[in-house]
């Protein structure tokens, strides 16, 4: 006597067990992990310059120590600068030789000679910069500097000079895009040419390439 299949039997029979679909978890996973990581491990640096210039201006607080007789009061101008860094970056990090040139107009009102003189200083340097642009891409990159100068003096009185020096400072580039910053900076210097010690506070204008 037989008996017929019961139907879940005649199911199976018939229609074979599909394989079960792969989860789509761990695409989902994967792309939450690449939205998490840092930008510049998805789309690279925007700040990325093999070199830079720096166009600006700058105020300086001046001191002579002194090439006139007596104590003296500097009248300081607004001074004027360019600077250009060659860069090398290894991650977050980036090494630079940098080269700038700037000029300072001075009054000079020294009690011992009882008169004025005119002063135009004449500065290039030549130092290192070290860059930090963060591991996520800010749109700010700190930078220190130091390195060495050599400063001409031509005065409308006794005070020709020239002589070695020494600065460090630093500053920060607001990138605003990939290939332009603002770049406030601070830096201090001494220098042998009339026994000059100056700070100056400057804002430039820096385009990388």
């Amino acid at each position: 006597m037989f008996f017929a299949p019961a139907p879940l039997f005649l199911s199976l029979a018939t229609s074979p067990v599909p394989l079960s679909t792969p989860s789509a978890e761990p695409v989902a996973l994967a792309a939450r992990l690449a939205a998490a990581a840092p930008q510049e491990r998805r789309y690279g640096y925007a700040w990325n310059p093999n070199w830079v210039v720096s166009i600006g201006a700058y105020q300086s607080e001046r001191d002579f120590d002194t090439f006139l007789a007596g104590p003296s009061d500097v009248d300081q101008d607004l001074g004027y600068a360019a600077d250009v860094v060659i860069y090398n970056w290894e991650g977050e990090r980036g090494m630079g030789l940098e080269f700038g040139l700037a000029r300072t107009s001075s009054t000079v009102s020294s009690t011992g000679v009882g008169t004025d003189y005119d002063v135009d200083s004449y500065r290039l340097s030549v130092g290192f910069r070290i860059a930090d642009r963060g591991p996520d891409d800010p749109i700010w990159i700190p930078f220190a500097r130091v390195g060495g100068t050599y400063q001409r003096d031509e005065s409308s009185g006794p005070g020709d000079a020239d002589g070695f020096g020494w600065y460090v400072g630093g500053g920060v580039d607001f990138r605003l895009g990939s290939n332009f910053a603002l770049t406030p900076s601070l830096l201090y210097g001494e220098n042998q040419a009339n026994n000059t010690t100056e700070w100056q506070f400057g804002l430039f204008g820096t385009l990388a390439f």
